[in-house]
């Protein structure tokens, strides 16, 4: 959904590999800063909870003022997954099958300079 929209990705495998990939793009180490991040709560090794403490904890150690914005992006619906994902600071909880609708809506509330980039290109 995001290539047809022409905004560049980066994908992780897992929570760690997000943390890392966050962290490296703090460092200058990736072709990109990370401006949004659309995070699975159900992933092998670190779950997108623990990895948005992980990233949040990065941020304040590299004196961050702003926040990459996190929404999550799964098939819980509970009010406790969705208040779960508030209380580690993510900024919004999506369910999935996610339409292109609602993530274009989502780029546009967090993220605009991504379409702006895109629509340059």
């Amino acid at each position: 959904m995001l290539s047809r929209l022409n905004i560049r990705t980066m994908d992780a495998i897992d929570g760690e590999d997000a943390v890392a990939k966050v962290k490296s793009s703090f460092h200058g180490d990736s072709d990109f800063e990370v401006q949004l991040i659309l995070m699975d709560l159900e992933m092998p090794i670190m779950g997108g909870m623990e990895a948005t403490v992980e990233i949040r904890k990065l941020e304040k150690t590299q004196g961050r003022k702003a926040k990459i914005p996190i929404v999550a992006v799964t098939a819980h619906s509970s009010f406790n997954h969705k208040n779960g994902c508030f209380k580690v600071g993510m900024q919004e909880h999506v369910v999935k099958p996610l339409s292109s609708k609602i993530l274009k809506g989502i780029i546009e509330k967090y993220a605009t300079d991504l379409l702006k980039e895109a629509a340059a290109k």
